[in-house]
């Protein structure tokens, strides 16, 4: 079941050379060819920046609040609306993810299907032990430390809060919101 989704995130670079965002580039690019649509909240000093995603057609919004949480809940709340207005979906997913994840772009229909099919309304995405290691010796000690910590401190095991993708029905959204 194909449901519409809709990409959130934000950025931050300081220039166009800088690898983080060239990768995002290529993640939008990506993402644009699979009709996704997509939403960023950028603070980046270079209004270069904002143009080049313009460019491939993702909707950028400024940041208007400082701040990691508050950043995230603007571009969520952007992507609801889009899927609201722009698209005049009632029913459908935004996806919030970093921008620098392309890989990730190829795993949304499996991300969100708990919710196409109504078994859920957020997903936690969660790495495979193969992806694991790519990472870092100390970010995996670290954020696999954090999500033990999770863990224990809300009762649900084997959730992967620290890798970051997190999906939200537009209706858990709806509720959060309005």
């Amino acid at each position: 079941m194909m449901i519409k989704t809709v990409l959130a995130t934000t950025t931050c670079y300081q220039t166009v050379e800088e690898l983080r965002f060239k990768l995002a580039l290529k993640t939008i690019k990506l993402t644009r060819q699979k009709n996704y649509s997509v939403i960023i909240i950028d603070s980046s000093p270079n209004p270069d920046i904002a143009d080049a995603f313009r460019n491939m057609d993702a909707m950028v919004f400024p940041e208007t609040i400082r701040g990691m949480a508050a950043s995230r809940r603007l571009a969520c709340f952007y992507a609801l609306n889009c899927l609201l207005f722009e698209l005049k979906c009632q029913e459908g997913v935004v996806l919030w993810l970093e921008p620098e994840k392309r890989g990730l772009i190829r795993l949304i229909p499996l991300i969100v299907r708990p919710i196409a099919e109504r078994q859920a309304k957020i997903v936690i995405a969660k790495r495979t032990q193969s992806s694991w290691r790519t990472y870092p010796e100390f970010q995996q000690i670290s954020e696999q430390g954090a999500n033990k910590a999770y863990a224990e401190a809300t009762g649900r095991e084997d959730y992967d809060p620290f890798f970051g993708p997190v999906a939200f029905s537009s209706e858990s959204l709806r509720q959060a919101f309005l």
